[in-house]
């Protein structure tokens, strides 16, 4: 598919189907989403692609109450695959003071370099790939925040080692629209950062 039609068809869906996905399209959503851009090549970002339902049930919890005010479906729950994407600050903070980059930022004060996180501008665009890379393989896709109080310890236990969630995570598989096919994972599929 032509770049600009990718672009064209990327939409948020809000319905999903349970119908799974072969792991080598998973695969190569993440692939592309893992060569998303870094700042200053720290590759501080991580991808957990989560299909077991009781997970995925414990992280679409918290929104239950959001949609039903809103009058909508909780369609994180319908999704049967999330993916995780996870940021860590530490990694680009030390990044940030090798000598390379200390030439650049020394005299930057430490609130001024960070006012805008290089970690979660890496994570939307790590997510803008996941999304395109879904549409160019014909699976729908769909994105919700990772902040809510009552998700914030299940969402950091997503996250290993020095990571912690971005605002944001991916999911997807569409219930309306049948040419497209849904987005599942095999049981326990985690890619870890750039390879």
């Amino acid at each position: 598919m032509e770049f600009r039609e990718v672009v064209r068809r990327r939409k948020m869906v809000r319905s999903f189907t349970a119908e799974p996905v072969a792991a080598d399209v998973v695969e190569r959503i993440l692939d592309v989403a893992r060569r998303a851009p870094t700042a200053g090549h720290s590759q501080g970002v991580e991808f957990v692609v989560i299909t077991e339902e009781t997970t995925r049930n414990a992280i679409a919890k918290p929104s239950d109450e959001l949609f039903a005010q809103s009058g909508h479906h909780n369609f994180v729950a319908q999704a049967p695959v999330h993916i995780a994407i996870c940021v860590s600050p530490e990694i680009y903070r030390s990044r940030y003071r090798e000598p390379d980059k200390m030439q650049a930022v020394s005299d930057v004060p430490d609130d001024d370099l960070w006012a805008i996180p290089y970690w979660y501008t890496d994570a939307g665009a790590a997510l803008m790939l996941l999304l395109l890379a879904a549409v160019n393989e014909g699976v729908a896709a769909a994105f919700a925040g990772a902040g809510r109080a009552g998700d914030a310890g299940h969402s950091r236990r997503l996250c290993l080692d020095r990571y912690r969630p971005a605002r944001s995570r991916g999911r997807g598989r569409p219930a309306v629209r049948r040419r497209q096919r849904g987005f599942s994972a095999p049981a326990g599929l985690s890619r870890r950062g750039p390879q």
